[in-house]
């Protein structure tokens, strides 16, 4: 809560805020029009029912000049409010949070941006089909550097939202990457949504990808995502402990000469026979000196005789760990012991 005095003194520098349903505002709200020029953190938690439009919101009239980092739960920043933030924490919950148009404006606004964190969660054809095309035509985040993207619902459903959102999507300086998955479904459309071509993160050099789905790739996307980032250094793909089918991680001729890590946890379809392929890749590429680290940790389809032969050519730059059980998927779909 904001006391009086310090409003007047001007001495706040993080404010949280939180709005349930039936709390009402009047127009004539003692907090309506405010100068914070120390305010450098602003929270707000959106828990009503019915959600106010962002012009509505009494919060849209502050002069907030050192705005450092929004955070917001259910609601984007609204009109000029994300003018000077360098770092932003966003989630939606469901349909109706917010409009395509609408976010991707926020984003466009948001000239002095450096680090991005976006949770959409529960996904519904209304949130992305929001009646309006967005204005903004092409949206670059031209000083983005960290950017993490969290999703769950139906993967159909994320897909479509995604298309919309990160259509002429531009992040051209971001150096990191992160993707969670909690959809239910193949993610490939969602994927290849938000890395749209290579000219969508060309900098990248730190990619992860962590999933919760079992079955993550019906076809062979990662290939495509990685071509589609070509300064990668460093890869992760991370499944939860019941396993992920990851399919193939490389085309055949695709090569890395800048790849230094590469990280796979409780990836179960991969077999020694992939792994060589992937070895392969990597040693094709010039940097294969400076490669780093190589962590295979719980991967079902590798077995302990390879892994240990493998650490024998490769010394401390492999790191692995045994899966915890000694089954794999068939190619019915089916476990094997």
């Amino acid at each position: 809560m904001l006391s009086q005095n310090t409003v007047r003194d001007g001495a706040v520098f993080d404010v949280s805020l939180t709005m349930k349903s039936g709390m009402r505002r009047s127009k004539d709200c003692e907090y309506s029009h405010l100068h914070l020029p120390k305010l450098s953190t602003f929270m707000y938690n959106n828990r009503m029912i019915v959600h106010p439009q962002p012009s509505d919101s009494f919060y849209t009239s502050w002069l907030m000049p050192s705005l450092m980092r929004y955070s917001g739960v259910r609601t984007p920043p609204p009109h000029g409010i994300s003018r000077t933030s360098k770092a932003m924490d966003l989630a939606f919950y469901a349909s109706g949070d917010f409009s395509v148009e609408g976010l991707r404006f926020a984003l466009h606004e948001a000239t002095e941006l450096e680090s991005l964190v976006i949770k959409f969660r529960d996904s519904s054809p209304t949130l992305a089909a929001s009646g309006h095309r967005p204005v903004v035509t092409d949206l670059c985040l031209s000083k983005l550097r960290y950017f993490s993207l969290g999703f769950t619902g139906m993967e159909f459903h994320v897909a479509e939202t995604f298309h919309d959102v990160f259509r002429s999507f531009t992040a051209p300086i971001a150096t990191t990457l992160m993707l969670h998955n909690s959809c239910y479904g193949p993610v490939d459309e969602t994927l290849l949504a938000i890395i749209l071509d290579d000219q969508a993160f060309p900098s990248v050099n730190k990619f992860e990808f962590s999933t919760r789905g079992g079955r993550a790739f019906k076809v062979d996307t990662l290939p495509i995502v990685f071509a589609r980032m070509p300064s990668l250094q460093h890869i992760s793909v991370c499944a939860e402990s019941y396993g992920c089918e990851v399919r193939r991680l490389f085309d055949k001729h695709q090569t890395f000469p800048q790849l230094l890590s590469l990280r796979l946890d409780h990836c179960d379809d991969l077999s020694d026979a992939a792994m060589r392929e992937v070895l392969t890749a990597l040693r094709c590429g010039s940097f294969w000196a400076e490669f780093q680290s190589l962590k295979l940790n719980h991967c079902a389809g590798l077995s302990k005789r390879y892994l240990e032969r493998l650490k024998q050519s490769m010394g401390d730059k492999l790191e692995y760990s045994l899966a915890h059980r000694s089954r794999f998927r068939s190619p019915n779909g089916s476990d094997i012991t």
